[in-house]
Parts: structure tokens; sequence; C-alpha cells
């Protein structure tokens, strides 16, 4: 089984805003193409899929005209910066956010997004190329917090697991792809949880050895056991989602024991569902 932090952070990578298909198709190829704005229907139900407001930072790569940035700003006072390639996308984008008024909320600025520093961000979006999306996905591991919402136009991140789907027609969306179906995904950075934890389950942790949770977590995969008395359960219903986790375990007498609780980098703690009537919290630190 693979270190926590260092194994996971290995699979890790970037994600970006598009506002045109054309430009950011151009971008993950090294060349230029013609610049078609995302239609403002599409614009609207990426933000209300990302659950933006006015307490992010929204980071769009392959910004284009800003419009996605700028929009953001302008109906939920979000701040945030798009990178851009082309010299005039970006001087574009920055007069489009004097222009809306927003320009004390938002920058763009020419950069290489698979260089961006993105740590900043609490939500990002994306209209790039299957392959280009996958090379990025350990980027998106390394450098974003649990928590970050990503947001995908039509391509599915693989190897990574959304945690919503959404499709809808768009007419506008003919000119630009040839087809009306527009997908969006929705991702969240889980909580970095693979590795050695032991567990404690209050307020039988007073009396009782503490359990061995091993967790292993991968892009695409997430498994574990516990240890009780020598003996090696699989874990049940295991889920990360930002910093909420949850699981379950079989235990004797008391049948299925099932926790939920949140992760706070090398400690875990919540309430316990069900399984017994004594323990009523737990927690658990990873070795």
């Amino acid at each position: 089984m693979r270190d926590s932090v260092s194994a996971y952070a290995a699979t890790v990578a970037w994600v970006a805003l598009a506002v045109s298909v054309p430009v950011q198709m151009a971008h993950a190829q090294g060349s230029f193409g013609p610049y078609v704005p995302t239609p403002t229907v599409i614009v609207d139900r990426l933000l209300e899929m990302g659950a933006v407001s006015g307490k992010d930072y929204l980071i769009d790569l392959g910004s284009g005209d800003g419009r996605i940035v700028i929009t953001a700003a302008k109906k939920f006072g979000t701040h945030g910066h798009g990178i851009d390639i082309q010299d005039k996308l970006v001087a574009l984008a920055n007069q489009n956010a004097t222009s809306e008024g927003v320009a004390d909320k938002v920058r763009f600025v020419r950069g290489d997004i698979m260089e961006a520093d993105l740590s900043q961000a609490t939500v990002i979006t994306t209209y790039l190329l299957p392959s280009t999306i996958t090379r990025l996905v350990p980027k998106f591991l390394a450098e974003l917090k649990p928590g970050t919402r990503i947001v995908s136009h039509d391509y599915p991140i693989n190897p990574l697991t959304y945690e919503k789907v959404v499709s809808f027609d768009v007419d506008e969306k003919v000119r630009i792809s040839g087809t009306k179906l527009t997908v969006i995904y929705l991702y969240v950075i889980p909580a970095r949880v693979s590795g050695e934890w032991d567990l404690n389950l209050a307020p039988l942790a007073a009396t009782a050895k503490p359990l061995t949770v091993r967790i292993d977590q991968q892009a695409d995969s997430l498994s574990g056991i516990v240890e009780s008395a020598g003996t090696r359960i699989p874990l049940r219903d295991l889920k990360v989602s930002g910093e909420e986790i949850s699981f379950a375990y079989g235990s004797g007498a008391t049948g299925i024991v099932a926790l939920h609780g949140t992760v706070k980098g090398g400690e875990m703690s919540g309430t316990v569902v069900s399984g017994t009537s004594l323990a009523k919290t737990w927690s658990a630190r990873r070795k």
C-alpha cells in the first residue's frame, strides 16, 4: 500500500475554464485557432453547477474574453483571475473587466496554463480536450485544496469520479461543436486519506485499544480495511468528498458500524451513525 500524501499527490493536475472551444483546443495543441465565445446560457450553468458565490476564488484557464470570471464577479461578487496564451485576448478580457466595473475583483494575465499556480482557487472550470485533461489530473490533486470544485464542459476528467453530471441542448452550440448537446461535469477534490490511521470510538476509547484503519486512495479508486483483534474487515461504503468522509464495517455483535465525519490534515473526527449504542463519536489520527 502506498504512502498517503506522496502516492496520492503523485497523481495530480490542473484545470481551466474556457471561453471558447476552438481557442482551448488550440491551446491544447500548442497552436492557435479561431475564437468563439461560450454561449451565455452555458456560462450561467457552469457557474450554477459549481455553486459559485462571493466567497469563492475562481481561476479560469484559457480565459478568452474573460466572460466566465467577469460574469461570476458581476452576479456573485466572486474574485478570480484568468490566464490565456494570447496577448490580444488577455488585453480584451482586462478591457471587458474595466467596462463591466469589476476590474477591482478580477484580472487576466498571459501565461502557460500548464505552469499556472492553482492553489488559490476554490472553483476551477474547464473546456479542454480529454487527452489534455487526463494529462493534467496529477496537477489538480497536488495543488488544489480539498473541497475545491472543478466544473468541466463536455468532457469528463478521467480517471477522477464526478459528483454530478447534467446534460441539455443549446442551439448556439451547433456552430461551435456541431451538436446541440452540452454536458457539464462537477468534481470535488477529495481530502488525502490514504495511509494508516488509529481509530478511536468514544467513549469506548478509554477502555478499548484503538482500531487500525488502512485506506488506499488512488485517483480512480478508494478502498480500505479495519483491523480488530487481528481480524481484517473490509470497509464498506467508503466515500470522500472534499473534507467529508464516511465508511462502515461489520462488527460482530453490534452489526454494521457506520461513521461520518471530516478530515483535517492528519486527523479525522465525526459521529457514529449506527452500529453501537455505546459509542457516539469517533476520531482518528494518521500514523
